[in-house]
């Protein structure tokens, strides 16, 4: 992602250690300048593949949310305050990770996008899609779930199912209508995740909201 101050942020992992104790850990490559690319913190817990969005809280202060594959039962969710240098490890995590894991996507977005404006405090509200269930390695069901505001401490709902089955990874984008969105995702036919397609899906927020 680049973010409104300029940087270019790009989500990474790298595995630590050596022997059969090397570990994946999350971590963000920023671009100082034309000619050179910095390693910020790695993650501090085992992690793998990882998303960044930019937020706003409503007074001027702008932060980078990860949110990345993990390899327990809950999503890994992190903040950072110096452009993705370092990251604090968020509490109250409620995102579940399949078994096995699977990667995500995150997206930020204005919460004025919202109906009746239900960001709260916050500026910025965020989606993740995600496999929301899984038998061993086939992962089925491709939802998108919705946070209103980081800030008000608002947790993340009940996702909206954007495709029924074999499902994968996922990339969401903001589309030119306000409160549109689309996904570039893997998707397939029954509950096995061996032949995946590549597929493009649009969806409201609404949707998300199940308001009709």
């Amino acid at each position: 992602i680049q973010l409104s101050s300029g940087p270019l942020l790009v989500p990474a992992y790298v595995k630590v250690g050596s022997g059969k104790s090397v570990k994946p850990h999350a971590v963000v490559l920023r671009r100082e300048d034309q000619h050179t690319w910095k390693a910020g913190q790695p993650i501090t817990l085992e992690s793998g593949e990882c998303q960044l969005a930019e937020v706003s809280d409503g007074e001027g202060r702008r932060q980078v949310y990860l949110n990345a594959r993990s390899t327990g039962e809950l999503r890994i969710e992190a903040l950072s305050d110096d452009a993705g240098a370092s990251f604090t490890l968020l509490n109250n995590l409620t995102l579940k990770e399949r078994p096995n894991g699977c990667q995500g996507s995150a997206l930020a977005f204005l919460a004025r996008e919202l109906p009746a404006g239900g960001g709260g405090s916050s500026e910025t509200a965020l989606l993740f899609s995600h496999p929301t269930a899984a038998q061993d390695w086939n992962r089925l069901d491709l939802g998108v779930y919705l946070r209103k505001s980081l800030q008000d401490d608002d947790p993340w709902g009940k996702p909206h199912i954007i495709h029924k089955g074999a499902s994968g990874y996922s990339d969401l984008t903001c589309c030119e209508e306000e409160g549109h969105f689309g996904c570039l995702m893997e998707c397939g036919k029954g509950e096995v995740s061996k032949c995946l397609q590549i597929a493009f899906t649009e969806f409201d927020v609404k949707e998300i909201l199940h308001i009709v």
